[in-house]
């Protein structure tokens, strides 16, 4: 059904999102590359469609880690935050990728760079924080988000 939305509304990327983000969980649960290139495929169609969407940006950036890409991730988060300095996603993602990828001490110092610059996170963002913070403590947290 995803696909025949996808040709009636070609330049609607909202069909390409969810067959990217279904792609990337069967690809994680059932460790098949296969399907992850296909996420891949998607993800890049969706993003020229709409390039300045964060929500893409952010997903591109999860399938790069997952590919281990994670340099070009960085890139990408850090192009995101570049268009739009003011909205705290781009951050909070930054530093939970950082965390993901074993850098603690990269990921509390995104938090406190961001914070300098006036960015109040909430919602996901300040969990994301209040983890990283935790980890940064030796704290025992629940799992980080994805």
């Amino acid at each position: 059904e995803l696909e025949k939305n996808v040709m009636l509304l070609p330049k609607d990327p909202r069909s390409l999102i969810l067959q990217a983000e279904i792609s990337i969980v069967l690809a994680e649960m059932e460790r098949d590359i296969a399907r992850m290139t296909y996420a891949e495929g998607k993800a890049r169609r969706a993003l020229e469609i709409s390039p300045d969407r964060q929500q893409l940006e952010f997903l591109w950036a999860s399938i790069l880690v997952t590919t281990n890409r994670s340099e070009e991730a960085v890139q990408v988060i850090d192009a995101a935050i570049a268009k739009a300095p003011t909205v705290q996603e781009g951050y909070w993602r930054k530093a939970v990728m950082l965390l993901q990828l074993g850098e603690l001490e990269l990921a509390n110092e995104e938090i406190d760079r961001a914070e300098k610059l006036g960015i109040h996170f909430k919602g996901d963002g300040a969990l994301a924080v209040q983890q990283i913070r935790a980890a940064a403590a030796n704290q025992p947290t629940v799992e980080i988000l994805q």
